[in-house]
């Protein structure tokens, strides 16, 4: 008897459809790759520092790849959109162009302002919430404006699969779902 033996039909075909999904860079790929966690807020705020610190010494510039969740993907999210100016200006102005917008941003009472707001019949707090995110960090950049190179993934759990979903500037997708190309959407939000 082997593993699939015990699993129900739509299990096994799941759990087929799974080791069958291809990413791209499931292979070794050399290179520094840097993780953002989540973390809401807080996480961002963290993130922000981790970031300055690692372009201080050097490192940031040299990523291959940056992945993130959730306050994670706050600061990776906006760290993306200054990206190709931070490395036109060789990282001399990280903390102009990146560290002071998201201090900015902290400022900004879009909780309790979106919240309230979103208790309105035509809107809710969660769309907002990512007006908000998209007014004062990311201004209407999709995916697809995203730097070729280093490569942005952006974690976050389907609630409708239960697993990963990835979204990048060559795809979005989970391996339930399957892959969309070239994905011209908004930038992913908390």
């Amino acid at each position: 008897m082997t593993d699939t033996d015990a699993l129900p039909a739509s299990s096994i075909q799941v759990a087929q459809r799974a080791a069958q999904f291809q990413w791209d860079g499931n292979a070794f790929e050399a290179g520094i790759g840097i993780a953002a966690s989540g973390g809401g807020f807080r996480a961002m705020l963290f993130h922000t520092g981790a970031l300055l610190r690692l372009s201080e010494l050097g490192i940031l510039e040299s990523a291959k790849r940056i992945s993130s969740a959730s306050g994670g993907s706050i600061a990776t999210g906006f760290l993306a959109t200054v990206w190709n100016d931070l490395a036109q200006n060789r990282f001399q102005n990280f903390k102009q162009a990146f560290v002071e917008p998201m201090l900015a941003f902290t400022r900004q009472k879009i909780d309790v302002v979106d919240a309230l707001t979103g208790a309105l019949p035509w809107t809710s707090a969660s769309q907002q919430v990512a007006d908000s995110y998209d007014k004062y960090l990311f201004t209407n950049r999709t995916l697809q404006d995203l730097p070729d190179a280093p490569q942005f993934v952006f974690c976050a759990t389907n609630l409708q699969t239960g697993v990963l979903f990835r979204f990048t500037k060559l795809y979005a997708g989970d391996y339930v779902l399957g892959r969309l190309d070239k994905l011209n959407c908004a930038l992913p939000r908390p």
